[in-house]
């Protein structure tokens, strides 16, 4: 401290301002890493849970979609429809692809894993059962394509339940990391504030201390000229005189 009053006005306004940077940087990194956490709990939840629901629930959409398209197909001999099932049935394809490779890094129980597995092997089943109602149905063996279609409507209900429970799962997990994330983010911004608001006390705490220092000798020059002003200079200077004279008879005596 008594380094710090010795030092110049201009080195200790430096100095402050040094210690304002330091402050706010240590603020700003705190408020990057807590960030970076988030950004990557975001990420997690994306990869392991808002994805994989999505990609299930088109699974559970293309189903209903090629049961309505089915029934316009075999009842009303719709070309169009006919064609619909065929994408619809290759649509339901690349989205168990793409599930299947999005939970690769994601954390699934055995359960989830076994579940998923059964849904892939009914859908395997499935395909092989309805694969001959186009033949049916082109060669006009409607009642061949109608029980084509009412044999496999308990595996595709079957595949329909299946696929909504996965994807009401999955969701229920990222809920779990959702819960993390957020508490993540509550233990950061508090953790934010408190250093901010250190900081503003060491800051606050530390310019009060430098202006005292930087005022204290502008004081102390004030206090002598008030002392100045109030003295009688006249009396003072005869007083001086005086005590010069005084000085000077006594060295000639002692001299002589």
């Amino acid at each position: 401290m008594n380094r710090l009053k010795n030092q110049s006005i201009a080195s200790k306004l430096l100095f402050s301002f040094l210690l304002q940077a330091v402050v706010v940087v240590i603020v700003a990194y705190i408020g990057y890493v807590n960030l970076s956490q988030i950004n990557d709990k975001n990420a997690t939840i994306h990869a392991h849970s808002t994805q994989p629901a999505l990609l299930m629930e088109g699974v559970n959409a293309k189903l209903n979609f090629l049961s309505s398209e089915a029934y316009r197909m075999v009842y009303t001999k719709n070309a169009a429809s006919a064609a619909n099932t065929k994408k619809a049935i290759a649509d339901v394809d690349t989205l168990l692809q793409q599930y299947a490779q999005t939970i690769q890094t994601a954390h699934l129980t055995q359960a989830e894993t076994a579940r998923f597995a059964a849904l892939q092997q009914d859908w395997v089943t499935f395909k092989q059962a309805w694969q001959p109602i186009y033949a049916q149905v082109s060669g006009k063996d409607i009642t061949g394509a109608q029980f084509t279609l009412s044999s496999t409507v308990a595996l595709r209900d079957q595949l329909s339940t299946a696929s909504a429970q996965i994807a009401q799962d999955t969701m229920l997990q990222g809920g779990t990391l959702v819960a993390e994330s957020q508490k993540l983010y509550e233990t950061a911004l508090l953790s934010y504030l408190m250093v901010a608001l250190v900081g503003m006390v060491i800051a606050i705490a530390f310019g009060i201390i430098s202006s005292r220092n930087m005022i204290r000798p502008l004081m102390d020059v004030i206090g002598v000229a008030k002392q100045i002003t109030e003295t009688d200079l006249p009396a003072l200077a005869s007083a001086m005189t005086a005590m010069a004279e005084g000085d000077l008879s006594q060295t000639f005596a002692v001299t002589s």
